[in-house]
């Protein structure tokens, strides 16, 4: 046990209808309940998102393949040339399977997107 933590019978604990700020939850919960409702309609998102889908793209594609290449000596190493070869070339039609995946995800979210803005 470490010096300077007390033992586990004398640490104190806030009771259990007690807020972060010591007030008593029970009481401001019906009123912190309308305020959060109010809060939640009346929400402005300030960061400018200029990201385009083609931008978002060359980001993830990016990050996988920085990955996969700094993995890439490793595994050549581990499975061989012909076998690490032969994984690349298996894993391939995954990969592509994956980013068609991906695409069609990013173009349902930006649609979605812009059916939220048009509101």
């Amino acid at each position: 046990m470490s010096a300077g933590r007390p033992p586990p019978s004398s640490r104190s604990f806030p009771a259990a209808n007690t807020g972060i700020d010591g007030t008593d939850a029970s009481t401001s919960s019906s009123s912190s309940s309308s305020s959060d409702a109010s809060t939640a309609s009346s929400y402005h998102d300030p960061s400018t998102n200029d990201l385009s889908i083609i931008s978002a793209a060359a980001l993830i594609m990016a990050d996988c393949l920085g990955t996969g290449i700094l993995a890439l000596p490793a595994d050549m190493h581990v499975l061989g040339l012909g076998f690490g070869i032969a994984f690349l070339l298996f894993n391939l039609p995954i990969n592509l399977y994956a980013g068609t995946i991906l695409g069609k995800t990013a173009r349902f979210v930006e649609g979605k997107l812009d059916e939220c803005t048009a509101v």
